[in-house]
């Protein structure tokens, strides 16, 4: 499958790169430290800091307290996060981050706010893999169809990239488009074909999901799976309806893939599902000969008997048809002639 390259892993880029970042928090700082904690443009960063020592000291009451005074819940820090970012970011303990976060959303918070580096509250969540705090989220209004600009593709791809199955499962029955797409065409039944959960894939298509979507380059969800030779995804889709005769751009089908890789089993189901045996891709290739420039001896074996038997489907009905023509014609020339003995008659 074509994949959107990701940006640089979180670590890479949690830093500011601008010369300008670096000099206004040079300056916020100072700002912070030189002035009275009473100075109205002082304010709002010294209360945003004490936020932050009371989350990190897991100080409840004192967050509460905040809160209760008068906090802005969606004011930023130099990183633009907001109270509730700060909060999934840093939240090892779920529990408690679940309580800030809870408080923080009845008070107004934006659950889908994104800070400086590109990230969501739900993004965090599943870069570390929180499931409790993304259950929370995903029940509170997380969107995991926008996009996502450190990742640049929706949300809901983004546990695929960190190998998350069960994330990309509760994000599925959060989903309200599960057809959404990334910048290469595929959808999420293309991200599970390809990286083999099955579960997931019984979940999309009970979502009514796009069995047959085509990527950028005409890629669709069995080729995933037969590329990569998850055969129980390959019948599931078969038995579903997926058209197994779609070719690539390049002219690839499901079967060729398959082929390429040796994965015999999976040739069988597609064979058996109708898959064209004599299609050919750009190079002129047909899956037989994919299969035996591989040394897939075996695959090789399955495709000759199925041509083999193509074949002598073929002769029988032209067979049948010469058969036919000869009676028709022995017929013809019976009763020409016993019309000419009764004229000599």
């Amino acid at each position: 499958m074509e994949i959107a390259d990701p940006t640089r892993p979180r670590e890479m880029n949690m830093y500011p790169t601008c010369l300008y970042q670096v000099i206004g928090r040079v300056f916020l700082f100072v700002l912070m430290v030189a002035l009275p904690a009473g100075y109205g443009g002082a304010q709002p960063f010294t209360t945003f800091h004490a936020f932050r020592t009371a989350f990190d000291d897991a100080d409840m009451g004192g967050i509460s307290g905040l809160v209760d005074g008068g906090f802005d819940v969606n004011m930023k820090d130099v990183d633009g996060r907001t109270a509730l970012l700060y909060a999934a970011a840093n939240g090892k303990d779920e529990e408690f981050a679940v309580k800030v976060i809870g408080m923080l959303l009845s008070r107004g918070a934006d659950v889908n706010g994104e800070d400086s580096f590109g990230r969501t509250a739900i993004v965090y969540a599943i870069e570390e893999d929180r499931r409790m705090l993304a259950a929370f989220l995903l029940d509170h209004g997380a969107d995991v169809t926008m996009q996502c600009a450190a990742y640049r593709m929706p949300v809901i791809f983004v546990p695929f990239l960190h190998g998350r199955e069960v994330l990309v499962r509760m994000m599925i029955s959060k989903c309200g488009n599960v057809d959404v797409r990334d910048s290469l065409g595929n959808t999420t039944l293309s991200w599970v074909a390809r990286l083999g959960y099955l579960d997931a894939a019984k979940m999309l298509l009970g979502a009514g999901a796009d069995i047959n979507n085509r990527s950028k380059y005409n890629k669709t969800p069995l080729m995933e799976a037969a590329e990569k030779g998850y055969g129980e995804i390959v019948i599931l889709l078969v038995k579903a309806g997926a058209d197994v005769n779609i070719r690539t751009s390049k002219g690839w089908s499901a079967l060729m893939w398959a082929s390429e890789k040796g994965y015999t089993p999976i040739v069988s189901v597609l064979i058996k599902a109708g898959a064209d045996l004599f299609a050919v891709n750009g190079k002129g290739e047909r899956a037989l000969t994919i299969a035996k420039r591989n040394n897939h001896v075996e695959t090789a074996k399955v495709i000759e008997a199925a041509e083999f038997r193509v074949y002598l489907k073929r002769a029988g009905f032209f067979g049948a048809v010469i058969l036919a023509l000869s009676v028709l014609v022995i017929f013809m020339v019976r009763r020409i002639s016993v019309r000419r003995l009764r004229r000599f008659r």
